[in-house]
């Protein structure tokens, strides 16, 4: 095909001598030149490039010359490239078809056309080879930029925390050699651990590019519960016997478990008498994942208290020569059932021999040696007059004799009761 410079006017464009071109080459410069004034062709050279467009635009392969030009051949460039490679153009080939001497000279001028994204482009190079006879011939070739590789993007490592901290995820590090940009969205997935305060969360970041290339990474934050709950006992206690230790619940808190749960065991351990002990209550709280703790509570039961108790009578008077004879007393303790009952006894004498008290002392004592005392006294008296008994009458003899009287007999019926 060999195109004829032209110098139309605008309004003769669409009759530019392109008649050896496809139908729909020739509408897409008419189009073209339209649009663009700048793109009116003033020699056949420039006519030239604007066909080598289009041609690559069809899907052709072109070279061209003008009437009597070099015929210049390009090679095909690597197309398409990925970006951010830079487009590498071999340099085409061609010969004078008059011959003229002295070798020609290569030039080449690039157009850009932007694509949709960053990075991507249509890059067309135009050759020019002029020799010295003023000949010249051109040729194109044209290097798509694409962007099929998705971004580099890089999450942090896997964490653990403590229940009840809150999982708190790193941006992810992004970078694509294209686009300065990528778009960065992100799920995340919630796993069940291995008890019910433990649990994975995932987070999934993707980093989409402009071209739709999409690359992913994840981090997963473990979330953990190993501490005890906290537990708090009331202090000890001492309790009077017969009283029964009562022992008040602990006061139990844990940061993820609302409900821990709280058992106990009691030991009791004999104190320094029968009556006398300490029970310990030992309490555990333990959560979902099974960490415990535990704390105690000790109440000493003692016996301090005697025993009651209470003597009959205040004093009682018998008559000698009776034997004073005692009553036991009236025992009780509230702890104690058969406290020791023990006595003394202590004669006090009287005005006269045959009168005098006794008093006779209780004690109670029980098994702890708390012991408390009465006593009783009786008294012992002597009211009662000797029995006298006189000799019977007697006739005195005529006699000078002196008459003899016999001594009368008596009787104490009573006796010293020592």
């Amino acid at each position: 095909m060999k195109i004829q410079p032209s110098h139309q006017p605008m309004n003769a464009i669409v009759k530019l001598p392109i008649s050896g071109l496809p139908e729909q080459g020739r509408m897409q410069i008419r189009r073209l030149i339209l649009k663009r004034p700048e793109f009116l062709p003033a020699t056949a050279a420039h006519l030239l490039v604007i066909i080598s467009i289009v041609l690559l635009n069809l899907g052709l392969t072109h070279s061209a010359q003008a009437s009597g030009t070099i015929f210049l051949t390009c090679p095909p460039a690597p197309s398409p490239i990925e970006c951010p490679a830079t487009p590498v153009f071999p340099e085409p080939t061609g010969q004078s078809d008059i011959g003229c001497p002295g070798g020609v000279t290569l030039t080449s001028h690039d157009t850009e056309v932007p694509g949709p994204c960053p990075g991507t482009k249509t890059v067309t190079r135009i050759w020019t080879a002029t020799d010295q006879c003023g000949e010249s011939g051109f040729c194109s070739q044209t290097v798509q930029v694409v962007d099929t590789t998705p971004p580099t993007i890089t999450c942090a490592g896997p964490q653990t925390v403590e229940c009840p901290t809150p999982p708190n995820f790193t941006n992810p590090t992004v970078s694509d050699a294209c686009d300065p940009n990528p778009t960065v969205t992100f799920t995340d997935t919630t796993t069940a651990g291995t008890c019910p305060d433990s649990h994975n969360f995932t987070r999934t970041w993707t980093a989409t590019d402009c071209s739709g290339n999409h690359a992913s990474c994840s981090q997963t934050i473990t979330v953990v519960d190993t501490t005890a709950p906290t537990i708090t006992c009331p202090g000890p206690q001492t309790i009077q016997c017969p009283g029964i230790p009562s022992f008040s619940a602990p006061s139990v808190f844990d940061a993820c478990d609302d409900s821990p749960t709280v058992t106990f065991i009691d030991v009791t351990t004999p104190g320094t008498c029968p009556q006398s002990y300490s029970v310990t209550r030992t309490w555990t709280a333990t959560d979902l994942c099974g960490n415990a703790a535990s704390c105690s509570q000790t109440i000493t039961v003692v016996d301090t208290t005697p025993p009651t108790i209470f003597c009959p009578g205040d004093e009682d008077i018998v008559q000698c020569p009776q034997t004073p004879v005692f009553e036991p007393p009236f025992v009780h303790d509230a702890c104690d059932p058969s406290p020791t009952v023990t006595f003394t006894e202590t004669t006090t004498p009287g005005p006269c021999p045959q009168h005098y008290d006794v008093t006779r002392t209780w004690t109670a004592t029980d098994h702890c040696g708390n012991s408390a005392s009465c006593s009783e006294t009786i008294t012992v008296v002597d009211t009662t007059a000797p029995i006298i008994t006189c000799p019977g009458p007697q006739t005195m003899l005529p006699s000078p004799p002196t008459p003899t009287l016999a001594t009368p007999s008596t009787r104490e019926s009573r006796k010293n009761a020592q």
